[in-house]
């Protein structure tokens, strides 16, 4: 088990939404500057550049690996992972309860498929010195 701090943020209400979420640092500028200012600096995002779970999904959550049954790593974030992990919430009585909601999500313009925004490593090079 470990501990999971609950954070305010500006961009969480309840006239969009319950008012909680999950925070991931990792994929979005919002969850990384409320995770920043509440001192949490540790940035994962275990999901790779193709939408699936990567090897440290099951790391960050050996549990829920068991519980689902199978490893996420593989999973398609979008599609069988998402119900992997809420399976596996439920198995381990960690569930308090599952709504279904409509994201404000980004879409790409030309495929209207959902994007992923993740944290990638990146280099800048300096051409005006």
């Amino acid at each position: 088990d470990r501990q999971v701090p609950f954070i305010a943020s500006s961009h969480v209400t309840c006239e969009s939404g319950t008012g909680m979420v999950h925070t991931a640092p990792g994929h979005g500028h919002e969850d990384w500057a409320a995770c920043r200012n509440a001192g949490i600096m540790h940035l994962t995002c275990p999901v790779d550049a193709r939408g699936k779970f990567t090897a440290e999904a099951d790391q960050l959550a050996p549990l829920a690996m068991e519980l689902a049954g199978a490893p996420l790593q593989g999973l398609e974030v979008l599609e069988g992972g998402n119900e992997a992990v809420l399976h596996a919430l439920s198995r381990a009585q960690r569930m308090l309860a599952v709504e279904d909601y409509a994201h404000k999500y980004p879409y790409d313009w030309r495929t209207k498929q959902p994007i992923i925004v993740r944290a990638t490593e990146q280099w800048f090079a300096d051409l005006g010195g």
